[in-house]
């Protein structure tokens, strides 16, 4: 959906590792509030660029 290196792929790649660091309950860098708010901002960016990739579902 997007070019290996592009700024979505590193987007994805954080969105990983910090959701595996909650989830193995691990101390490491979850990021500050100011980067989660723009995180989110992103991610409602990233799903108007998949929802404009992917046909509408009859």
């Amino acid at each position: 959906m997007w070019d290996k290196g592009s700024e979505w792929d590193e987007w994805v790649e954080m969105v990983q590792q910090r959701r595996n660091a909650i989830h193995a309950f691990n101390d490491r860098n979850i990021g500050t509030p100011v980067e989660l708010i723009e995180s989110i901002e992103k991610y409602n960016t990233f799903i108007d660029v998949i929802d404009t990739r992917l046909p509408y579902p009859y």
